[in-house]
């Protein structure tokens, strides 16, 4: 009776923190830094974690790809060198991780939700900068009417990205968008459906190597898929109720709590 009210606990924890995931992803972003941990206590093992995390938040990766879908239209004859090194750095990065045994992983997690939460955390100063910096650029037409996307010094640097991606991702977002913006003209907008898109890549390049040599856990994983689905749903009626600047703070705040905690019970 015990074990099965445990279970329930735990399932519960689960889903709460993916509806919260969902409904933080969708207004300021950095959702994946609750549910990973989540997993983690609820007694996931933390490889087994990371993979299942990443199989659930997939599912809204891909709604806001679709989102995406007029932008990414624009640029799809472009795609083709960000799309193969973010394919390559994901399956890289699964590769890595899985050569990890749990208790290697566990060392480094404290160290890995810490990063996550400080590339969180002056994320939305970045963002800033760069739409000041968009703003400041002379117009599309001058620069040509959309992103090369395939310079060096972005598909060489996004494969180190995406390598990072498949191993554990958080943060992994404003990353790519920082380095298309200092790589590539064009609308903000746009680059931002790109990013989406090579978010999308790197996870469906991991989520491959983790289906074939079966480390997801698929009860969670659903739960995960279903909880952020829902909050990021129900994000548009909290859109209006809750600021995305205090949602930023919860996030931040969570993270370094978490970080503390790893690094307290790992060291």
């Amino acid at each position: 009776m015990d074990v099965v009210m445990n279970a329930g606990l735990e399932a519960v924890l689960l889903f709460g923190a993916a509806i919260a995931a969902g409904m933080i992803n969708a207004i300021a972003g950095g959702g994946g830094l609750l549910v990973f941990p989540a997993l983690l206590l609820s007694g996931v093992s933390p490889i087994s974690a990371n993979a299942t995390g990443a199989a659930g938040i997939w599912v809204g990766m891909v709604i806001s790809g679709v989102a995406y879908r007029a932008e990414l239209k624009s640029v799809a004859n472009r795609l083709g060198p960000v799309t193969l090194s973010s394919l390559s750095g994901g399956a890289l990065g699964a590769w890595l991780l899985l050569n990890f045994s749990d208790e290697g992983f566990s060392f480094i997690v404290p160290y890995l939700v810490a990063l996550g939460t400080l590339l969180f955390a002056i994320s939305e100063p970045l963002k800033r900068k760069m739409t000041s910096a968009n703003v400041m650029r002379p117009p599309i037409a001058e620069q040509g009417d959309k992103p090369k996307l395939n310079q060096p010094m972005l598909v060489y640097p996004q494969g180190l990205i995406s390598t990072y991606g498949g191993f554990f991702g958080g943060g992994a977002g404003i990353l790519m968008l920082s380095l298309l913006t200092l790589t590539n003209p064009g609308k903000l907008q746009t680059l931002q459906a790109v990013k989406v898109w090579m978010a999308i890549c790197i996870n469906a390049a991991a989520l491959g190597y983790f289906v074939f040599v079966d480390v997801i856990n698929w009860p969670y994983a659903a739960l995960v898929a279903a909880g952020t689905s829902s909050g990021g749903y129900s994000s548009a009626y909290f859109a209006n109720k809750v600021s995305a600047v205090w949602l930023r703070h919860f996030v931040i705040v969570t993270g370094v709590v978490l970080s503390i905690y790893f690094f307290l019970s790992t060291y």
